[in-house]
């Protein structure tokens, strides 16, 4: 029963680690130079229209309507 109690004690730690630092253990490292992504929505219909509603609430995507 102790090592199933030491396995939930670790297992609780580290994601409450994960969870309290994402970007390094990610990999990502805070920089000011913004990636976008680089959308094109052809001929929305109806639910194409509320996938580029999503769309345009975010400032990180590009996006060209043809």
């Amino acid at each position: 029963m102790n090592s199933r109690r030491n396995f939930v004690k670790n297992a609780t730690l580290a994601t409450a680690g994960i969870s309290l630092v994402p970007n390094l253990s990610f990999g990502v490292l805070p920089s000011k130079n913004i990636q976008r992504l680089k959308r094109s929505f052809i001929g929305v219909g109806l639910s194409g229209t509320s996938h580029l509603n999503n769309a345009l609430q975010k400032n990180d995507i590009e996006i060209n309507i043809y």
